[in-house]
């Protein structure tokens, strides 16, 4: 008998990064596929609308944790409100994007963004994928970006905390795999609300159309278990097939670089 989405990755799924945007399409995308939801965010007043409108259409139980992801008590803070849980799945979509000059904006902004998108992240995934291997099952959903495949300018640091992700996630797939735990990066282009640059209707090789936050979140999940690396949206697979492959390392940085210059990315987080 085929095994459904909840029987793999349930019966409950964490979702830090909950709030809104792709994190709160995640969630309910979970809802439908029938998981309980731990939802993770710092907007309480958010978060709060989120599980609440889950609960009213979904018919799942949901959890929600009010805590800043920079915080080193955050993990204990967790690891108390999900006593009890059997957490089959994580998706790890917290992330904060300092985006401008690297020189002018102030260190501590730097170094919160590694804390959210590189620390907690590991502390987390440790935390539940030790869980996963000991029940023989489980799965990991951690949110990059095409700023992850090539260095850029005003967003140098994002995209380094981003290819940490992608690494992170491909060597984690080799080695949890034997354990049952399938590993799947989701590097997205341009969301659809995200950002400013979301925003703007004006589009030009450099401004790529926004995809819809329901389409990455639904493609994935459809991935988790079937491919280590996806990239949502057919235009967004050809320019990342272009700074992989195609294009010399050069040209690549080159073409993020024009990119980043053309995106307002808005103020730093």
């Amino acid at each position: 008998m085929r095994r459904t989405f909840a029987d793999a990755y349930g019966p409950w799924a964490l979702v830090a990064g909950a709030s809104r945007g792709v994190g709160s399409a995640f969630a309910a995308a979970l809802a439908r596929r029938g998981l309980n939801l731990v939802l993770v965010a710092r907007n309480e007043n958010a978060l709060e609308k989120v599980a609440r409108e889950i609960e009213a259409t979904a018919g799942v139980k949901v959890v929600q944790v009010v805590g800043d992801l920079a915080k080193p008590d955050i993990i204990d803070h967790i690891t108390a409100a999900i006593a009890g849980l059997d957490i089959g799945l994580l998706v790890y979509n917290s992330g904060i994007t300092n985006a401008g000059s690297f020189l002018e904006l102030p260190v501590d902004g730097h170094l919160r963004q590694l804390a959210v998108n590189c620390g907690a992240q590991v502390a987390l995934v440790h935390l539940l994928a030790r869980r996963m291997a000991a029940r023989g099952r489980g799965g990991l959903l951690f949110m990059s970006s095409l700023n992850a495949l090539a260095g850029s300018p005003i967003v140098a640091a994002y995209g380094a905390t981003k290819a940490f992700s992608l690494i992170l996630g491909e060597g984690l797939a080799t080695e949890l795999g034997p354990l049952g735990i399938k590993v799947t990066v989701c590097c997205a282009g341009v969301i659809d609300g995200e950002t400013e640059a979301a925003k703007s209707s004006k589009l030009s090789l450099f401004r790529p159309p926004a995809i819809a936050a329901t389409r990455v979140a639904s493609a994935a999940l459809d991935a988790l278990g079937r491919r280590t690396v996806v990239v949502p949206g057919l235009f967004y697979r050809i320019v990342a097939l272009s700074l992989v492959r195609l294009l010399p390392r050069a040209m690549a940085r080159w073409l993020m670089a024009r990119t980043s210059r053309e995106l307002d990315f808005g103020s730093p987080s």
